[in-house]
């Protein structure tokens, strides 16, 4: 109990010391506070710095001198007074409750907030109506250290804020898990950064007319959140405002926003619609990533950019419109949307970043506009249930892994402008039976068209000087192919696995070889036959193929 008084008297504003009697039945009744001698203050303490020696008799003294800090309480209806404070407690059977009010008009939160590490048993309610000259509640205001690391504050369960503050500093409740609910007072304009992070007991708050700004992460964790009404004041909403925020089911987002951050609403699973007001012009990246029970979703006509992973991993979506005007898709905008089975993409879209459609099993086909010039590394990688695309003439860049594993592609048709084909860019494209290689094409990257077991010939034209790493390895339909001139290096394993009956050289150099193309047949022009059986990296092969002229 003496412990107990003695954290509480440092909790209690500058270092005042409450004493109600003890409730242990086992230790002798003190006096009641009002039968206690009256001693006067000493005005020469510095009551920052005062602290509790004698709990027995709940004197608040300075420890150097031993000077009164302060009177002794008057008690009235149960309630507690000092000068500074008043407080009421409460004994349920396994919580000691506190409610104290601050009769000061600046309070001291490093005083205040020291008596609410390590006890768990101890509930407090904290009133700072009083505190008028308060314009701003500082930042960290709630939140607690212990020994150099950030703790839980899970003893303040309820707050009254002035109504003099106009801003809520960043991270002035964070991690003060026992609040469960908060009015934020008419005139505050800024709810600062990570405000209420992770306050997972919040069930409910209000948001005044008067805020215009919610800062980045400011209710992020805060899952016992069901709904929040963002006042028409808004116009920015910071990234990660509500991330994590699994229990919100609903949000209006009002006319006054015209900007979503990134992360906003990441991983707010239980949100089943939202309505994005015309205003808005862009979504930031990650602003519904994860949202699993988004079932649709209408993007306004102003919104110009859809940020990099913006609707990822949403696998409630089973389509989406995106609107006229919108210029660019970002990196993993639809990235998991794996129920996905429509979307159309307007002309005004030049940009569709890697990763875009990646794992969108459900896609069958889509249209890609006439101004997309690249499409970005694994744009539909995984896309299993994709039967046909359309590329479009101004493409000249197909990324790594942009069709890895579409297995149900059958055809597509590369356009002239494209120069390389990349690493893995149709890797496991078992369903595709042919593909024209565009004239342009000058590199074929890696394992490019590994295991696209439905392919029996392809054509590789004139100008492509590379043939990558297993390119056409596990292309178990290939019979035969033929190799233009112009290239100059195959890598290792380029026909790995292939059920190839020969491999026709057209030029009369040999180019550079790293490893056994494949055990069989290879035709060369005749005036070269003896080039190739000598050329460095051919001879050690030469038991294994058979090198004719024709």
């Amino acid at each position: 109990m003496k412990k107990l008084l003695f954290i509480l008297g440092v909790f209690l504003m500058f270092a005042v010391v409450v004493s109600c009697g003890d409730d242990d039945e086992d230790e002798p009744q003190k006096k009641d506070p009002q039968q206690q001698d009256v001693v006067k203050p000493d005005p020469d303490i510095n009551k920052d710095t005062a602290k509790v020696v004698d709990a027995d008799t709940t004197k608040v003294v300075d420890s150097d001198t031993t000077k009164v800090v302060d009177n002794e309480p008057t008690k009235k209806d149960g309630i507690y007074s000092y000068e500074l404070y008043q407080f009421m407690k409460e004994q349920t059977d396994t919580t000691l409750i506190y409610d104290v009010k601050l009769l000061d008009e600046i309070p001291n939160f490093d005083t205040m907030k020291a008596a609410l590490r390590d006890f768990s048993t101890i509930k407090v309610s904290i009133n700072l109506e009083n505190c008028v000259k308060m314009e701003t509640l500082p930042d960290n205001a709630f939140s607690l250290k212990k020994e150099g690391f950030w703790v839980k504050n899970q003893n303040l369960y309820s707050v009254i804020l002035p109504n003099s503050i106009n801003s809520i500093g960043g991270y002035a409740f964070w991690d003060c898990t026992g609040l469960t609910s908060i009015d934020i007072p008419e005139g505050v304009t800024s709810i600062g950064v990570s405000a209420f992070l992770d306050c997972t007991g919040l069930t409910s708050i209000n948001i005044p007319k008067s805020v215009t700004s919610i800062g980045g992460g400011a209710f992020r964790g805060c899952e016992g959140l069901t709904s929040i009404d963002i006042p028409e004041g808004v116009t920015s909403i910071g990234g990660d405002a509500f991330r994590g925020c699994e229990g919100l089911t609903s949000i209006d987002i009002p006319e006054s926003v015209t900007s979503i951050g990134g992360a906003t609403f990441y991983g707010c699973t239980g949100l089943t619609s939202i309505d994005i007001p015309e205003s808005v012009t862009s979504i930031g990246g990650s602003a519904f990533s994860g949202c699993t029970g988004l079932t649709s979703i209408d993007i306004p006509k102003g919104v110009t950019s859809i940020g990099g992973s913006a609707f990822s991993d949403c696998t409630g979506l089973t389509s989406i419109d995106i609107p006229e005007g919108v210029t660019s898709i970002g990196g993993g905008a639809f990235a998991g949307c794996k129920n996905l089975i429509s979307i159309t993409i307007p002309e005004s879209v030049t940009s569709i970043g890697g990763y875009a459609f990646r794992g969108c099993e459900g896609l069958t086909s889509i249209d890609i506009p006439e101004g997309v010039t690249t499409i970005g590394d694994y744009t539909f990688c995984g896309c299993t249930g994709l039967t046909s695309i359309d590329i479009p003439k101004g493409v000249t860049t197909i990324g790594n892994q942009a069709f890895y594993g579409c297995e149900g592609l059958t055809s597509i048709d590369i356009p002239e402008g494209v120069t390389t084909i990349g690493d893995y860019t149709f890797w496991g494209c078992t369903g595709l039976t042919s593909i024209d290689i565009p004239k342009g094409v000058t590199t074929i990257g890696d394992q490019a068209f590994y295991g696209c077991e439905g392919l029996t010939s392809i054509d590789i034209p004139e100008g492509v000087t590379t043939i990558g790493l297993a390119a056409f390895g596990n292309c178990k339909g290939l019979t035969s192919i033929n190799i233009p001139k112009s290239v100059t290096t195959i890598g290792q394993y380029a026909f790995v696995y292939c059920t190839l009956t020969y491999i026709k050289f057209m030029g009369v150099i040999p180019p550079t070889i790293d490893s056994l193309l494949f055990y069989g047949t290879i035709y060369v022009p005749i005036s070269a036959v003896d080039s190739y059986k000598n050329a460095e990296g051919w001879e050690e092969y030469s038991t294994y193929i058979h090198i004719v002229g024709y």
